[in-house]
């Protein structure tokens, strides 16, 4: 199913479409799939290289640290770090002293509000005191973001989720 020099994509959809004849739960789908061929290739999306805001409530649970460090070593269009439900801008000193570390010291890092949780703050002194405090107009710098891309920007949001009626709903 790889894609390689040899490969044979109209094979692997017919392949992929061919799972009703093995399978009789695919069958009502698989006649249409395979009639209509496999879809034409298009190549990457243009989203794929549009500038990239991730929004993380960094400090908590692992995820969230693993997941920037990945994007900041995968993805060169990252341009934006907004932390969530801040910790008295500890996440995005935190967010900052990463970046750093990976070297992505050009992704722009802006600490959002603060929403007095306590409860998911596990990382206390991982973060070195010369790490400074980091700007905290989340608005003006998404605002910049976006002013600087003619196309869609991407958003990722590993933030906490917002549950109707909380204080920041």
């Amino acid at each position: 199913m790889g894609g390689g020099s040899g490969s044979d994509p109209e094979g692997e959809w017919t392949a992929l479409a061919g799972l009703g004849e093995s399978f009789e739960e695919f069958d009502e789908l698989a006649g249409p799939l395979i009639r209509g061929g496999p879809p034409p290739a298009v190549g990457v999306p243009a989203i794929a290289h549009a500038p990239m805001i991730i929004d993380t409530d960094i400090g908590g649970d692992p995820d969230d640290t693993v997941a920037l460090v990945v994007a900041a070593r995968g993805v060169a269009e990252l341009a934006l770090v907004v932390t969530s439900d801040e910790y008295g801008g500890e996440r995005a000193r935190f967010a900052r002293y990463l970046l750093d570390l990976v070297g992505r010291s050009d992704v722009r890092v802006v600490a959002g509000s603060d929403l007095g949780n306590s409860r998911m703050w596990v990382i206390d002194g991982l973060c070195p005191e010369d790490v400074p405090r980091q700007e905290t107009d989340v608005v003006a710098a998404a605002s910049e973001v976006c002013g600087r891309t003619e196309g869609r920007v991407r958003w990722v949001g590993d933030g906490p989720p917002v549950e109707p009626g909380d204080s920041a709903a």
